[in-house]
């Protein structure tokens, strides 16, 4: 499904009172944190008709967005917004797809939905640059295996409360980060959309970092505080694994 097919569908349900442009907009900033809504500021609500009605695909804003997604605000757009009512429709227009949902999940199964959208619109343009310089495929598949693999001596020396092996490998993971960024500022002018994966991975990271230090750093890690900030770090970190999971599919092996 794309971006157009998944909008006309949700439209005549929770689209009720807006142009198709400014629903839309809507959906966009509703699944974006508030770094993807600066970007989104650029689009004109001409460029978002478009996308509604299937003129102009997504996939250049997508590969620019993917690294600042958050479904859960998405989820709440929904959960919050809607009557149950809206939501049994939303299950019967959606129900070729989630045959098993229902009102009290359909907002998860919606949000699930067009983050995939999304990923695989900023694909298609990243699969394209890819191709066109093998060289550089390569070099960015390499940077992303060895980070992958850094995540999960990350987790290891977590689980084991090994703190120089910890220390040692957030180092790791931040010297290969500086390595993505690198490849993101030299090659954005001939192979955008790789340039896109590098820099989206970094900035996910970064997301990850506050939360886990303030973790890390607090005094009485069972608080309320540091449990709160502990699970929104866990959330964080596997969005960034999986970031970079779905990154390495997309440019291939």
């Amino acid at each position: 499904m794309n971006f157009s097919e998944f909008a006309k569908r949700l439209y005549p349900i929770i689209g009720t009172g807006n142009s198709q442009q400014s629903f839309a907009k809507t959906l966009f900033e509703t699944i974006a944190t508030e770094e993807g809504q600066e970007i989104l500021k650029t689009i004109s609500l001409n460029t978002y008709k478009a996308y509604f009605n299937g003129h102009t695909g997504i996939s250049k804003v997508a590969k620019k967005i993917t690294g600042f997604l958050d479904k859960y605000e998405f989820e709440q757009y929904i959960e919050e917004q809607f009557s149950d009512l809206a939501k049994t429709e939303l299950c019967e227009m959606f129900s070729d797809i989630f045959p098993t949902a229902n009102e009290a999940n359909i907002h998860e199964r919606l949000a699930d939905l067009f983050v995939e959208i999304i990923r695989d619109a900023a694909s298609i343009t990243a699969y394209s640059s890819a191709n066109s310089d093998l060289k550089l495929n390569a070099e960015l598949s390499e940077l992303l295996r060895r980070l992958y693999q850094l995540t999960v001596d990350f987790r290891t020396s977590l689980k084991y409360a090994d703190q120089d092996k910890l220390l040692e490998t957030i180092s790791a993971i931040t010297k290969k980060l500086e390595a993505l960024y690198f490849f993101y500022e030299k090659n954005l002018v001939e192979a955008e959309g790789l340039a896109f994966l590098a820099y989206n991975i970094c900035t996910s990271w970064n997301k990850f970092v506050p939360h886990y230090n303030a973790f890390s750093n607090s005094q009485d890690k069972m608080s309320e505080m540091a449990q709160k900030e502990a699970m929104i770090a866990e959330r964080l970190f596997l969005d960034f694994v999986n970031l970079i999971l779905s990154s390495m599919q997309i440019i291939g092996p």
